[in-house]
């Protein structure tokens, strides 16, 4: 009776941390300086994302797309009619995220809000392949959408304190393209 059993850990203490490489192919300024704006993603993952989704993420800068990485491209145009940006899967199956620059722009948007949109989405969903079932309050049919990860950025940048811990300013309009 008076014997303890020691508990075994249910969970490995060495969780996976994908890195995800930030490329950008844009012609145009994005609005924010590159260099700030990897760097206050990274903020916004750490201090937001990760204590709450339970997904952490090293994001780096890059010329180029890497094997065996995730990717968020920045490119001028979207491929899809509406698009601001979207995440699908490399053809290796990772997460790859685009970010449409000048139709972001285009639509009065921030670059920024686009990115970290799709940042969250993809640490949520890296596979796109979650659904929640719901029923809306007009209807008894349960109807599905595709999760979302409904980040803060949705309908605002990065939280402040995020922005200026990582001395991007709000409402940046830096022309420097890198």
């Amino acid at each position: 009776m008076g014997r303890r059993v020691a508990r075994s850990k249910a969970v490995s203490s060495k969780v996976h941390v994908p890195t995800i490489v930030c490329v950008n192919h844009a012609t145009v300024p994005l609005g924010v300086d590159f260099d700030a704006l990897i760097a206050a993603m990274q903020v916004f993952v750490d201090k937001h994302v990760a204590p709450v989704w339970g997904t952490r993420a090293k994001l780096v800068k890059s010329r180029g797309l890497v094997p065996g990485k995730w990717a968020m491209v920045f490119l001028d145009h979207a491929d899809h009619a509406h698009s601001l940006a979207y995440h699908d899967l490399t053809p290796d199956g990772l997460p790859l995220s685009r970010v449409f620059v000048k139709t972001t722009l285009k639509n009065k948007k921030l670059v920024s809000v686009s990115a970290s949109h799709e940042l969250v989405e993809m640490l949520v969903d890296p596979s796109i392949n979650l659904v929640a079932i719901s029923r809306p309050s007009t209807s008894r049919a349960p109807c599905g959408s595709t999760i979302s990860g409904r980040s803060p950025s949705r309908s605002r940048s990065m939280p402040a304190a995020t922005r200026a811990s990582t001395g991007m300013a709000s409402g940046s309009n830096s022309s420097a393209r890198q």
